[in-house]
């Protein structure tokens, strides 16, 4: 596998002017580099601009891509906090997905003024689920 250092915080910012600054440093610097092994730049935005999105209302984003051979690769982007993997495997079993493989990533850990964040977690499981059953056609 070849060497991949976190890339310059100047390039995400060129990229996504409309994201706050403080938010990237944060993003970028709370990865380790096989994130950036692992996902095209392309998509490095793209979650990017997922992880904005999130709110106490809005605690999870699901991105999808179908893949050849009738395969789902799916990327589950939310803040971390205790037990959040289990409600994802959880929710993706229950809605009939074969997990045959995966990746996790922790980024970001809550601030203290996040903490509300934490209290969303029936909130998170509803809207995840309902995201999830979107990829059922």
């Amino acid at each position: 596998m070849r060497q991949v250092m976190n890339p310059n915080i100047d390039v995400f910012l060129t990229a996504l002017p409309q994201i706050n600054r403080d938010f990237l440093v944060d993003h970028i610097d709370s990865l380790e580099a096989r994130y950036f092994e692992q996902f095209p730049f392309s998509e490095q935005l793209d979650h990017i601009k997922a992880l904005s999105l999130l709110t106490p209302k809005h605690p999870v984003e699901v991105m999808w891509k179908y893949l050849p051979d009738k395969k789902i690769s799916c990327t589950i982007l939310s803040y971390n906090y205790d037990g959040i993997f289990s409600f994802i495997t959880g929710a993706l079993s229950a809605t009939g997905f074969n997990i045959s493989s995966g990746d996790g990533f922790t980024t970001m850990t809550l601030k203290k003024r996040d903490s509300h964040f934490l209290k969303k977690r029936g909130v998170f499981l509803k809207d995840m689920i309902k995201k999830i059953g979107r990829a059922h056609v």
